[in-house]
């Protein structure tokens, strides 16, 4: 199976602050059953303005360190990026995004604010037939229990991808209640683990195990295992 939200690349957001941080992460990612895992560091203009050429660089360092190290993992690379205009900037002037194979676009929005403008900002990704998969909907508390509005950004074209931990109560009751609200309606494509650090693994590893997450693909029909690495 394949973990398609991870901030695995070293000092570049606030995920892994060092390669030891990030080889002991991908360590634990095998240990939960991965086999495969794509890098969707943050691009956030006011507070990661990561370029896409430096996280590639990034990555070319640390798919070294896993060769290395002789990690039976494969790392494919992508980003999270913060949906606003700075990602139509980046189609404006050509320049390629960081996305998974199908051309899958994981992308995010603020956890505190209520999105504006969402139609005029998703289309003219989907123009560049960009597939948009929502980081942890169940996250943002604006939306949760309110189901229509889960449809609403369904009908508009978004995968829903749900963080493995918000099944517990690792962020609160709440996005728990939601993440269980919503992968039972059907409405869940995929699961991640947005693991940024080793509490984060460790919680993992406590909650689910070996086989846990991928029991979780299976009884929902969940598409990660659809994913390859390029």
């Amino acid at each position: 199976m394949f973990d398609i939200h991870s901030h695995i690349l070293p000092e570049v957001d606030d995920g892994a602050p060092d390669m030891e941080t990030s080889i002991m992460l991908c360590q634990g990612l095998v240990e939960l059953g991965f086999k495969g895992v794509y890098a969707t560091s943050h691009i956030i203009s006011d507070t990661y303005p990561n370029s896409e050429e430096k996280l590639k660089d990034s990555f070319d360092s640390l798919k070294k360190e896993i060769e290395k190290h002789r990690i039976n993992l494969s790392i494919g690379l992508a980003a999270e990026y913060f949906l606003d205009e700075s990602v139509l900037n980046k189609i404006n002037n050509d320049i390629q995004l960081l996305s998974f194979p199908n051309k899958g676009l994981l992308v995010e929005y603020s956890y505190s604010q209520e999105p504006e403008k969402i139609t005029e900002l998703t289309f003219p990704v989907q123009l560049q037939d960009y597939t948009l998969v929502l980081a942890h909907p169940e996250r943002y508390n604006y939306w949760q229990g309110n189901l229509v509005q889960y449809e609403r950004l369904k009908d508009i074209g978004f995968a829903f991808q749900m963080n493995a931990l918000s099944l517990t109560e690792y962020y609160g009751k709440q996005v728990k209640d939601t993440a269980n609200q919503l992968l039972k309606a059907g409405m869940i494509d995929y699961i991640g683990t947005d693991i940024h650090h080793e509490r984060h693994l460790n919680a993992l590893l406590k909650y689910f195990g070996k086989t846990g997450i991928q029991d979780l693909i299976e009884t929902y029909s969940l598409k990660n295992n659809q994913f390859e690495i390029a």
